[in-house]
């Protein structure tokens, strides 16, 4: 008999365990212990069930079994705290719970890659699946530890959510509660049913409430691998069960997307660039815009346009294409920014008619539109994408910018926290950093200006906005000589700066005064 779970493979005949393509040490004790774990995964065995099957009755410490126990776990990989292959039952004994096939080797071996018997619904999502090139994920019901079984309802509800939230996504494919839910307490390998939904990604996870505290583990499994694409566990105190769902919900959704798009871009850069397809095109723009480079951004946007040949109604290449428009204003990278403004503008109106629903076209509309100095539009735009997917981190970026120049300060506030809440490691923060300290400099609050200015330039060395806040921010509170050593940084990082470098930014005239007033009691000549 061979059983396969996770990226493991137990071969009983020849006394074998492989995990990936290595072959793996263990002690025939262990080997067994394994064993009986697997052949016994429907029920909990007992510290006496252990000991009577595999020392055959003799005196063993707790101490010993507990060795073997780890021994086991550290072979097949589960050496994390979610223990997601075998699970430790709090005063009851150990389950093995990962999702086993097994397979006969007396019989014809299984075609590979065949399907296994799924509903209706699971049929029709594979339909829509094998259509579609957005990488897909399946959620399944989250295993409820806890000792109390009525709690059940609180593990159904967050990964109900969990689908929900995951589906304002429109790069993500998200099967449906119907078909996911099919598979609770089942022992399926997670490729065969990843396969059988056409999905490349698994999020699973388990609740355990003890007291007044519960823990959440949830991970995120690239089924082609079994690999770990994204782990992270939850402590928290269980005061308002409905809030904490909604956290929860909240935390992961926007940690989740990210976690997939990093894997599709890294699948991605694998092929040959003559053999790419539209998504994986769109996925190598991303991937060169994260640079934020000069050079980069503009192979980012070759790749977009490459995109929109091959499939003219991509909307998020479209969408994409026009943020990468942006940045080029954003940086000064192009000379004359209000024809690249209204070229952006146009691939992003073009975004929005080819999916309403997609919040990425509103996200970059909304900056455009700002720095086209529509603000109400561009307020209009970007509240549009936080309403569609208040879950994605740029959407209230793109809010805090509108907010920002149409002078709501403390909704810019407001707005770039929320952002950086969402996602407090983008490579953006530092962009999120600056329009605060502005925010705060002209609400005339120059001691958090510095503050924000600070981290900002601490996430970006080179950030020559942030570096002209905080040099004002200094002159206003009159520290005379910690201004003019910031200005004299700023000049040597960029020789020409002048009044002219504030030619590109959409500012309202009292904003940019307030600020230029400031940098010239800092000694900046006009």
């Amino acid at each position: 008999m061979i059983y396969r779970f996770c990226n493991c493979e137990l071969d009983t005949e020849c006394l074998e365990l492989r995990r990936g393509d290595e072959l793996q040490a263990v002690e025939p004790q262990v080997f067994s212990l394994l064993l009986h774990l697997i052949e016994n995964r429907d029920h909990v065995l007992t510290k006496d069930d252990l000991i009577s099957a595999i020392w055959q009755g003799r005196i063993v410490s707790d101490t010993s079994l507990s060795s073997r126990i780890s021994a086991v776990r550290s072979a097949v990989g589960d050496t994390g705290s979610s223990q997601s292959i075998i699970r430790t039952m709090p005063k009851r004994g150990f389950r093995f719970v990962a999702n086993v096939v097994h397979h006969d080797t007396t019989q014809p071996a299984p075609p590979l890659g065949g399907r296994i018997d799924v509903t209706t619904d699971s049929v029709t999502d594979q339909i829509t699946a094998d259509k579609d090139n957005r990488p897909g994920i399946a959620v399944l019901p989250f295993d409820n530890l806890s000792e109390e079984p009525e709690q059940e309802y609180f593990s159904d509800g967050l990964a109900d959510d969990l689908i929900a939230g995951l589906s304002l996504f429109r790069g993500l494919l998200v099967i449906a509660r119907n078909s996911t839910f099919t598979y609770r307490g089942a022992s399926t390998d997670i490729g065969e049913m990843a396969r059988a939904f056409g999905v490349r990604y698994v999020l699973e996870g388990s609740v355990r409430k003890s007291g007044n505290r519960i823990r959440i583990a949830v991970q995120l499994i690239d089924a082609t691998s079994g690999g770990h694409v994204w782990v992270e566990r939850y402590d928290r105190e269980l005061v308002d069960i409905f809030d904490l769902q909604d956290e929860i919900t909240e935390c992961v959704v926007s940690a989740i997307s990210p976690a997939i798009i990093d894997a599709e871009m890294k699948r991605a850069l694998r092929r040959r660039p003559d053999s790419l397809d539209a998504h994986e095109s769109y996925l190598r723009g991303l991937w060169c815009l994260r640079k934020l480079k000069k050079s980069a951004n503009a192979e980012a946007q070759n790749f977009f346009r490459k995109a929109i040949v091959i499939d003219p109604n991509f909307a998020q290449a479209h969408a994409w294409l026009a943020f990468s428009m942006w940045i080029d204003v954003w940086h000064a990278w192009v000379p004359e920014a209000g024809a690249w403004l209204a070229s952006a503008y146009t691939f992003g109106k073009r975004a929005t008619a080819l999916d309403n629903r997609d919040d990425w076209g509103y996200i970059a509309l909304g900056i455009i539109c700002t720095f086209m100095k529509r603000t109400e539009a561009g307020l209009s735009a970007a509240q549009r994408a936080v309403d569609l997917n208040p879950g994605n981190h740029m959407s209230h970026i793109s809010l805090g910018i509108a907010c920002l120049m149409s002078e709501r300060y403390e909704e810019a506030i407001a707005s770039y926290n929320n952002g950086m809440r969402l996602s407090p490691a983008d490579p953006l923060r530092f962009a999120s950093f600056g329009g605060q300290a502005l925010a705060y400099y002209e609400l005339r609050r120059y001691e958090e200006a510095i503050e924000r200015a600070r981290r900002a330039i601490r996430d970006r060395h080179g950030y020559i906005m942030a570096r002209a806040i905080l040099t004002a921010s200094l002159a206003r509170l009159t520290r005379d000589r910690d201004a003019a050593a910031e200005l004299a940084e700023i000049v040597r990082l960029k020789p020409d700066f002048a009044v002219a470098s504030f030619a590109n930014y959409p500012w309202r005239g009292a904003v940019r005064d307030q600020l230029l007033d400031g940098l010239r009691l800092a000694g900046l000549q006009d």
